[in-house]
């Protein structure tokens, strides 16, 4: 029996991005009363409306990297809806939920949290994973839970309840659940960073902070309507400009501040609101691929349209070796050299399968791989179900920050042509790599490579 593997080394690459120039970062909010979902950039201007006619839009938040925005429907029967950020291809993430009303990501382990208040019976804190499976409880048992904050690196989720005046705190297990705080009046939105959490309460009209280590009712930093402050509801808060956003159902507003309390209020929206309840921000990612990009091509080689075939693209070869860039940057192999890295990828024949070995970067959660095969040795008919991924992955010791995959298929008599397929995910940012986004859904855009052959 002979057994032909045609490696074909493709990039392709799907971008969506939550951005509307690369500069900038957006808000996004949910009006519960007027069923829609809205964004803003950072200042209010550029008011989009991106989704009417929801169903009861509460919690929201947002993945910059892959380009989606997720909300909560809050009903009896309800569901978590994902969208791409500009309010297309929506689709549902997770139903049959009992009155989901907030959520929030961990994007380190790729994970979704949310809360089922489930007014008339037990309310629960749930996680599934945002590649897809079943969802898992975290927390049982609770008294209508209604805003929820994760810290990813402590290892802690946050709660508060539709009427109550405490914060709670448990493990991101369920373990260890206390009263983290007390004597607020109905807590609302909290978020946490840098060991300060902060919060909104309510019904005396205040947003406030305290340092998680640190004890009682926290310190004020906006009350009222000298500060705008009527019926604070969601809280989202950019470190990084030491920003914090905030929606308000009473007055109805969206507004900013600093995160110290310092100086004054800032509105953004105030006008066709009704009940803004949810907020979520994204902001500028710097992609790994476009770090790398960086790194291996020039400022004025990346800055001409011009050589993105031939020289800088996803999906040029510019040393001729067979691998594209994206495949290049995927598997640490360098796209100015040709090169025949065995390791890269390989195969071999184990009892009565065939394996194929690659190596791939870790710690990208935009790219993806996988290994289509063909029985056609010239034509362009793909197939990804012969190949299932087999665990575990293993680091490979000569590269920090890489793995070897490997895929298996059983062997038959046919002769095959395979594959490596990565896909890239990604915030791109700017009109021209949207265009080719679409240009590459529009048609398969293949390299093809050298012959690996095996019997």
């Amino acid at each position: 029996m002979r057994l032909s593997i045609i490696a074909i080394l493709s990039g392709s690459f799907f971008a969506e991005t939550c951005l509307a120039d690369p500069g900038e970062g957006r808000i996004f909010w949910t009006d519960k009363d007027d069923f829609q979902l809205e964004s803003a950039r950072l200042d209010g201007s550029d008011r989009v409306t991106l989704l009417s006619g929801l169903a009861d839009p509460r919690g929201i938040a947002v993945d910059s990297a892959a380009g989606k925005i997720y909300w909560a429907s809050h009903e009896v029967n309800g569901s978590i809806f994902s969208a791409d950020c500009d309010g297309s291809d929506v689709a549902t993430f997770i139903d049959g939920l009992i009155e989901p009303a907030d959520i929030a990501l961990d994007l380190e382990n790729r994970l979704i949290y949310w809360v089922e208040e489930a007014s008339s019976g037990v309310g629960t804190i749930r996680r599934a994973s945002l590649d897809g499976g079943a969802a898992e409880l975290v927390l049982g048992g609770l008294t209508r839970p209604y805003y929820l904050e994760v810290d990813v690196a402590a290892g802690f989720v946050y709660w508060t309840d539709f009427n109550n005046s405490v914060i709670h705190r448990a493990t991101t297990e369920g373990a260890n659940s206390i009263n983290f705080i007390t004597g607020q009046t109905r807590v609302r939105d909290i978020a946490v960073s840098d060991g300060i959490i902060y919060w909104c309460d309510r019904n005396s009209n205040q947003i406030r902070s305290r340092a998680l280590d640190g004890m009682g009712a926290g310190t004020v930093l906006f009350s009222g309507g000298a500060d705008r402050v009527d019926r604070p509801h969601g809280l989202v808060l950019d470190p990084e400009t030491q920003q914090m956003f905030w929606t308000d159902t009473e007055i109805p507003q969206v507004n900013s501040a600093a995160m110290d309390g310092s100086g004054s209020v800032t509105t953004l929206v105030s006008t066709s609101l009704n009940g803004a309840w949810g907020i979520a921000l994204s902001k500028p990612v710097v992609a790994p691929y476009d770090s790398w990009l960086a790194e291996n091509f020039t400022s004025v080689q990346l800055a001409d349209p011009s050589l993105e075939a031939s020289v800088w693209g996803e999906l040029a070869d510019p040393d001729q070796d067979g691998r594209a860039n994206l495949l290049e940057y995927a598997q640490a192999t360098n796209p100015l050299e040709a090169s025949q890295d065995p390791l890269a990828l390989r195969g071999e024949v184990e009892d009565s399968f065939f394996k194929v070995i690659i190596r791939m970067r870790k710690g990208d959660a935009s790219v993806n791989s996988g290994i289509e095969s063909s029985l056609s040795l010239t034509g362009d008919s793909w197939e990804t179900g012969d190949f299932t991924e087999m665990s575990p992955r293993v680091d490979d010791a000569m590269n920090p920050g890489f793995e070897f995959v490997t895929y298996r298929a059983a062997l038959g008599e046919e002769r095959r042509r395979l594959r490596p397929r990565p896909h890239r995910w990604a915030a791109a940012h700017g009109a021209r790599r949207r265009a080719r986004a679409e240009d590459a859904r529009a048609g398969d855009r293949d390299v093809r490579g050298r012959a690996v052959g095996a019997r």
